[in-house]
C-alpha cells in the first residue's frame, strides 16, 4: 500500500507530521517535524553538487574544442587523404552531454534546506512549482513548522 503525501517532490514527501525521504517515490526514511532544527526555503541551485557537474560539463566542452581543432588540422594536412565519418562524429556525444550538464548545473529554482542535528538535506521544489501548488505548500509548511524561514 502506497502512502499518499500532501505534497511530493522528487526526493521528499510531506505528510501530516513528518517529511519522508524518497528514492524512486518509495519512502526510505521518515523525519518527524519535531526533530527538525530549521527549514529554509530560498532561491538556489537545483543540484546539491552543482559545481562538480559544471566542472564536468566544462571539461567535456574543452575536449570538444580540442578535438575539433585536431579535426581542422586534419583538413589542412597534405598527407591526409581520407577522413572517416566516425572521426567527425566523435565530438558530437561529448558536446551534447557537455551542454546538458552545463545547463542543468546552472539551473536555479526554489529549494528547501532542512537541518536535522548534524545532517543537512537539500530538496528541489521544482516538481511542486510545476504542479502549481507552491503557495499551498508554503501554507502547509507554515502550519506544520512554525519557525520556517522563507526568502
Amino acid at each position: 500500500m502506497e502512502e499518499q503525501y500532501l505534497f511530493e517532490g522528487e526526493k521528499f514527501g510531506l505528510s501530516e507530521k513528518s517529511i519522508h525521504l524518497l528514492r524512486n517515490r518509495y519512502n526510505y526514511k521518515t523525519i518527524d517535524l519535531d526533530d527538525v532544527d530549521s527549514i529554509t526555503i530560498e532561491k538556489g541551485k537545483d543540484l546539491n553538487n552543482w559545481a562538480w557537474v559544471l566542472f564536468i560539463g566544462v571539461m567535456l566542452l574543452a575536449f570538444v574544442a580540442y578535438d575539433s581543432l585536431k579535426i581542422l588540422n586534419l583538413y589542412s594536412d597534405e598527407n591526409t587523404h581520407v577522413i572517416y565519418l566516425e572521426r567527425l562524429l566523435v565530438p558530437l556525444f561529448p558536446f551534447v552531454l557537455g551542454i546538458y550538464t552545463v545547463i542543468i548545473s546552472l539551473r536555479n529554482s526554489k529549494v528547501m534546506r532542512m537541518y536535522v542535528g548534524s545532517k543537512k538535506y537539500h530538496f528541489s521544489l521544482r516538481r511542486i512549482i510545476k504542479a502549481d501548488s507552491y503557495d499551498e505548500f508554503i501554507v502547509q509548511m507554515k502550519d506544520r513548522y512554525k519557525s520556517i524561514r522563507i526568502n
